[in-house]
């Protein structure tokens, strides 16, 4: 049995409790589920939106070195010269 069927099988045990039907009237509970529920969809829109960012600003950067790691007097030695 796979994970997913497993927890449909234990949430519709859990909706026929009395108990958790009490706590579906609570309007305090409820909103707090609504708030669990909705953070996959906030973290993956954030994700992406932040993907996008870092493609754009990568895109739009010049591809010649930075000033600080071209080759100089200083630091020629890195670059072997």
């Amino acid at each position: 049995m796979s994970i997913k069927d497993e927890v449909k099988k234990r949430g519709l045990a859990l909706l026929g409790d009395p108990r958790m039907a009490k706590l579906m009237q609570n309007e305090q509970f409820m909103r707090a589920m609504m708030t669990v529920i909705q953070v996959p969809g906030k973290v993956e829109h954030f994700t992406s939106e932040q993907t996008e960012r870092f493609a754009k600003m990568l895109s739009s950067q010049p591809q010649a070195l930075p000033a600080a790691a071209r080759p100089s007097p200083r630091n020629r030695f890195l670059h072997g010269a």
